[in-house]
């Protein structure tokens, strides 16, 4: 069967309760088979390219949060705990490479004492941050999934046991936006070449609809108190583009009604 290959002038993003709508003056053409992908030019490592590339990795942090967060079950259809952790280093740790083994090991520990199972089943995303003065490595880390128990701060600190350990407050509303501003500044030399932020497999994906008639569907049903950001941009790519964020958290009944209608029409799982 041969690709359609397809344009578009408006796409939405949804993830959990929050949904991005971006409406373009340009059009953008999806649909590409592996074969038939348009070339793309090297990118130059300027600092202009690394600001751009860490505004993706934040946007894709902040989906990725959101799709999650409060949205793991366990067989009884109750609820997950999630936590935010930021972790730190008593040693002298200040590259991923020295720090991603202390923390492989972290995971496998706590999933043994959780679950009592040796194969992986936290789902968790992992931002990497530096500190200011010290130049340490630190983590900030979400996890999805966690059964009660009764103390997880001892837990927690029993099984890290390499430095300090805190839990984090996280608002109920705008989560990936309020963690993504912990991710490292696009000029920060250290994280060159290298992600600034990890993530276990399985976990839900932002869902990307492209389908124009299903979004002006959309569009009529959602509520003006639900939009929390608006702003415009133009780019190269898009021309000049008109970006609305929404959180349906106070509207169930209105993001069920959305899935429902979105749900033939979703052209892309995105992926970290």
């Amino acid at each position: 069967m041969r690709n359609l290959i397809r344009s578009t002038k408006f796409w939405c993003f949804v993830s959990g309760h929050e949904l991005e709508l971006y409406d373009s003056e340009k059009s953008v053409f999806y649909g590409f088979s592996a074969d038939r992908k348009p070339p793309r030019d090297f990118a130059p490592d300027t600092e202009d390219n690394r600001r751009r590339s860490r505004h993706r990795s934040r946007k894709m942090v902040q989906r990725l949060v959101d799709a999650n967060f409060g949205f793991h079950f366990d067989q009884f259809g109750r609820a997950f705990i999630s936590k935010f952790l930021t972790l730190t280093f008593r040693d002298d740790i200040r590259t991923p490479e020295q720090a991603n083994p202390y923390f492989t090991l972290f995971m496998k520990r706590l999933n043994y004492r959780l679950f009592g199972s040796k194969i992986s089943l936290i789902k968790y995303l992992v931002i990497i941050e530096f500190m200011p003065i010290s130049k340490r490595l630190h983590y900030h880390a979400i996890l999805f999934n966690l059964p009660y128990i009764d103390n997880f701060q001892n837990v927690f600190e029993e099984v890290w046991d390499h430095g300090f350990i805190w839990i984090e407050k996280v608002p109920d509303v705008g989560i990936g936006h309020y963690i993504s501003k912990y991710m490292t500044k696009a000029d920060d030399e250290r994280l060159r070449e290298r992600k600034s932020y990890f993530c276990s497999r399985g976990l839900i994906m932002p869902l990307l609809i492209r389908d124009e008639n299903v979004l002006w569907k959309v569009m009529r049903i959602l509520p003006d108190d639900a939009r929390k950001y608006a702003n415009a941009y133009e780019t190269e790519h898009t021309g000049l583009t008109q970006y609305r964020r929404y959180s349906l958290h106070d509207y169930p009944d209105i993001l069920k009604s959305i899935l429902a209608n979105i749900k033939e029409s979703v052209t892309f799982k995105t992926k970290p």
